[in-house]
């Protein structure tokens, strides 16, 4: 690649839109068509400080065409199969260790919601209800097939009371 200089006026104001629209494929063909190096392009955008002009629609007025708006956007699914989920759970204490889980619920995106509880398990039936081991492991056994989790107070609770089980 050679040494060449930056594009200026109209064909600056194009380069930036371009790479702005333009996954990492289309910036690496974009900085070859000007012959230059990724790194230089990358330079060229931080450099001056260039932002994408944002076309901005017009936004629904009204009560009635918002709500519209809004159910069209929840109607739509993600391009790919994230399998983000809900998570929540119920135990008998805040303390892993002085308490026991009773039940949680794993509730995938455009999925029916998965329930543990405890009283389904053979140790709760068998008098040993605070023998959790078995819900515990199944739960996380579940959560291992979601890409992306969210919880109410999840790093905070859950997740560590989880671990410590």
């Amino acid at each position: 690649m050679s040494t060449r200089k930056k594009p200026r006026g109209a064909e600056w104001e194009a380069f930036v839109e371009e790479w702005y629209i333009n996954n990492h494929e289309g910036k690496l063909a974009l900085a070859k068509r000007y012959d230059i190096t990724y790194d230089t392009a990358k330079h060229f955008i931080s450099e001056s400080g260039a932002t994408r002009k944002q076309v901005r629609e017009e936004l629904p007025t009204g009560k009635v065409a918002q709500e519209e708006a809004i159910k069209e956007v929840l109607a739509l699914t993600p391009r790919a199969k994230l399998y983000f989920s809900a998570f929540d759970i119920e135990a008998t204490g805040l303390k892993a260790d002085f308490s026991v889980l009773l039940s949680a619920v794993i509730k995938p995106y455009g999925q029916e919601p998965t329930v543990f509880r405890a009283d389904d398990y053979p140790n709760w039936a068998e008098g040993k209800r605070g023998d959790d081991f078995s819900i515990c492991r199944a739960i996380a056994q579940e959560l291992a097939q979601h890409a992306v989790i969210f919880t109410h107070y999840g790093t905070g609770y859950d997740i560590k009371y989880l671990r410590q089980r």
